[in-house]
């Protein structure tokens, strides 16, 4: 995650988001989750309670603006094998 905007929002790997406002999200429904994070706008505040370890971490979240398709597919390439 360095560099990415969750880092920035205080997300860390390996936390798992439990709701987003208060809607649950199930383990693992990634596509549940982009259809509830894009249904926002660009600077909307949202509280995102999330599993970090064994505790439970709430945060207030300010959305950026969401990458192109081109910008996106430029994050998840692999760097060069040396």
């Amino acid at each position: 995650l360095k560099g990415h905007p969750a880092e920035k929002a205080g997300i860390r790997e390996g936390d798992r988001v439990v709701s987003v406002d208060g809607k649950a999200v199930r383990p693992g429904d990634v596509g549940a989750l982009r259809h509830i994070l894009l249904s926002h706008a660009p600077g909307d505040v949202l509280t995102l309670v999330l599993e970090r370890g064994t505790e439970r971490v709430n945060l207030s979240v300010a959305l950026g603006k969401y990458p192109s398709s081109g910008e996106r597919a430029g994050r998840n390439r692999l760097p060069p094998e040396p």
